[in-house]
Formats: C-alpha cells, sequence, structure tokens
C-alpha cells in the first residue's frame, strides 16, 4: 500500500477548501481504494476544531524513501505564490519548515515529481486558474482536470494536452456527507438560528473586501431584502482565513438593520456552514462553495462580486445563469424566486454533474 498525500489548501479556514480531501477520501473508499493517506498543506495545523483534519506540512515527505502518491485535492491554486501562501499562516518567524519551501518552486499548490525521492502517481484534480509555471511542472502528471473552461482553454493553448475539463469536485458534498450535515442541527450554533429566527430564513455570506467597497449598498439592499420577502437574514462566514470573510462587518451591517429580522451565526465549522445552506429558503453569496452547496440542495441562489472561478462555474456546470445581479435588484430577484424556483431543473443537473464528475474521474483505478 503506497503512502497518498492530499495536497491542498485546507490547513487554513475556507469551507470549501476543508472539504475537499474528505470528497477525495470517500470517493477513494468507495472505490475499495487501500490507500495510506496523509494530509497536508504547506505548513501543519489541527483544523479539527473547523471540521477539519489535523494537518500535516508537505516537507515532512519530501524525503520519503518509498513510492508516494500525490493528489492535488482542488481549488482555485494554479497561480499561488508561495510568499503570499505562507504569509496567510502567520507561522513563527523561525519555523524550521519556511526555509524549505521558499525552494519549492512557484506555484505553492502544485508540486514536481523532482520534489520527491520516490514520485508515484501525481493527480491534479479539478483545478482553477492559470500560470506557466504551474503548466510546466504538470506536464508530467498522470492526470489532470480544470474545474472550468478559462483555465482548460488556456492550459490546452499551452501545449498540455492531457488535461480534461471537470466540474469542481464538491459537487459530490451531499453526496458524501448528507447525514453529517443534518446532524449539525443538534449543535449550538444551529440551535441559536432556529431559537433567534426560526427554521425559515435567507442565508446570506459576504467576502470582507466586496462588504467593505459596497457597504451602504448592501445595507440598503438587506433591508429591502427583509421588506419585500418578510423573512429573516441568517449572515455566515464561509472562511475566515485573511482575504475572506469578517464577523466584524456583518456587526456593522447589523447596527442598520431589525434586530428581530437578523442572526449573525459566528460558527467557523465547514458542517455547519453546510447546515445553513441546507435549510435556507435562499441563499446569497460570494463565495463559489456556497453557489456550489446551494445547488446540491436545490436552493434558489445569487452569486455577487463575480470572479472568473464563479462566473466558470455558472456558465459550464449551473442550471440557473444568473450571471451578474446588481445589488439594487437583489430584493426583486429573491423575491421572484422564492416563488418560481425550479427544483426539478436542480435535481437533473445535480444528478447529471456527480456522474459526470464520477465517469471522468479516471485516476481513482491508477492508484
Amino acid at each position: 500500500m503506497n503512502k497518498t498525500i492530499l495536497y491542498g489548501a485546507f490547513g487554513r479556514y475556507n469551507f470549501g477548501d476543508i472539504l475537499f480531501p474528505y470528497i477525495i477520501a470517500e470517493l477513494l473508499a468507495e472505490n475499495n481504494i487501500k490507500a495510506d493517506l496523509e494530509y497536508c498543506d504547506i505548513l501543519s495545523r489541527d483544523m479539527s476544531m473547523h471540521g477539519g483534519h489535523k494537518v500535516k506540512s508537505i516537507v515532512d515527505f519530501l524525503d520519503y524513501s518509498d513510492l508516494i502518491n500525490v493528489i492535488h485535492v482542488g481549488g482555485q491554486t494554479l497561480g499561488c505564490d508561495m510568499k503570499f501562501v505562507i504569509k496567510m499562516f502567520n507561522p513563527d518567524r523561525n519555523d524550521a519548515n519556511i526555509p524549505k519551501l521558499k525552494k519549492i518552486s512557484q506555484p505553492a499548490y502544485i508540486l514536481s515529481k523532482s520534489d520527491f525521492v520516490k514520485p508515484n502517481k501525481f493527480i491534479l484534480n479539478s483545478a482553477g486558474g492559470f500560470s506557466m509555471q504551474a503548466c510546466q511542472k504538470i506536464k508530467n502528471y498522470d492526470y489532470i482536470s480544470l474545474r472550468d473552461y478559462k483555465s482548460y482553454k488556456k492550459f490546452t493553448e499551452n501545449s498540455l494536452e492531457n488535461s480534461i475539463h471537470c466540474v469542481d469536485s464538491a459537487i459530490l458534498t451531499k453526496r458524501f456527507f448528507e447525514n453529517v450535515i443534518a446532524e449539525r442541527n443538534t449543535t449550538e450554533h444551529i440551535q441559536g438560528i432556529h431559537k433567534s429566527v426560526g427554521s425559515n430564513y435567507i442565508a446570506v455570506q459576504m467576502n470582507a473586501n466586496f462588504s467593505n467597497n459596497n457597504r451602504n449598498s448592501i445595507i440598503k439592499c438587506l433591508y429591502r431584502i427583509i421588506l419585500e420577502s418578510n423573512l429573516p437574514l441568517v449572515l455566515f462566514a464561509a472562511g475566515t482565513a485573511p482575504s475572506h470573510d469578517k464577523f466584524e462587518t456583518y456587526y456593522e451591517f447589523s447596527k442598520h438593520l431589525p434586530k428581530n429580522m437578523l442572526h449573525i451565526c459566528e460558527s467557523e465549522n465547514c458542517w455547519d456552514v453546510c447546515n445553513i445552506i441546507s435549510n435556507a429558503s435562499f441563499v446569497l453569496g460570494t463565495s463559489l462553495h456556497v453557489r456550489i452547496l446551494s445547488m446540491q440542495y436545490f436552493k434558489p441562489r445569487a452569486t455577487l462580486s463575480l470572479g472568473d472561478k464563479h462566473s466558470g462555474f455558472i456558465i459550464d456546470w449551473d442550471n440557473i445563469k444568473n450571471i451578474s445581479i446588481d445589488l439594487q435588484n437583489v430584493p426583486a430577484y429573491i423575491s421572484k424566486s422564492l416563488l418560481n424556483h425550479d427544483i426539478d431543473s436542480d435535481m437533473k443537473q445535480l444528478d447529471f454533474l456527480e456522474q459526470d464528475y464520477i465517469y471522468k474521474s479516471t485516476w481513482i483505478h491508477s492508484l
């Protein structure tokens, strides 16, 4: 049984990234693939309080003397600068792993087979982004899937002919973890939502940068959502790693909104986030994986602050093609969607995407 590294950006709190290694492990188990799994980010962190793994540093395995597989678990990582990634971890200045990490060529989350003593199978699973450095490093990978067409096109234009276009693997979250997510109903944070505003609510998540740049427009938008839908809002964070969400921003919003129609859920656990989405009447957010989870639970949804990864998912894979909705139009869109959402279309698309991802994941049987 070869050692298999699950490698990715799941050593800091962003709920989508934390889900990836769980999904890969379940895929292996479902196919009766026995593997000695290790969960690695660039530095070690205990993510169990966030619903994640006890994560090791990838440098612990660079000198591993036996055959080793590496599975890049997914995410927008194909252009991540190592210095920036290290900074996100806020490491101790004397951490002995830092000089070793700086010897890994860019980008941070793409490893070369030459980084290891006895590399075996190297898998790139439904990743996004682009850099020429990544293009060179993954040319000798055994399997490459890219989660949006723009990334796929850039790589193929640069002579990477052995890649495929495949949906983000987080599309399998409900398939594997529906019971885990439902069981969060008994936790303090989820019960706090139901006691505060009930079980019929609009879930809202917003990135701190987007929130700060649109503060007044967001407050007006949220106020009108409450007024027009007559539903309370549950504000939650999809991640509190640097450049993600901030509860302080939500509390600033709350000063201008009716107290009895608003609940701020301060949970930093990925399974609570999934539960909040699963129970919502409508989901509004800026996170890609908030969108993907909303789709799996057949929720009417809208995504703000669209980057390439968001628009890529919506154009390529979502059956709801609401690419761009201005904040001033969001309340009316929500009211309309609450009345006219096509659940059957969601169900058919989810079934297609699950089967398509599994069909394309031929790497499973190469390990």
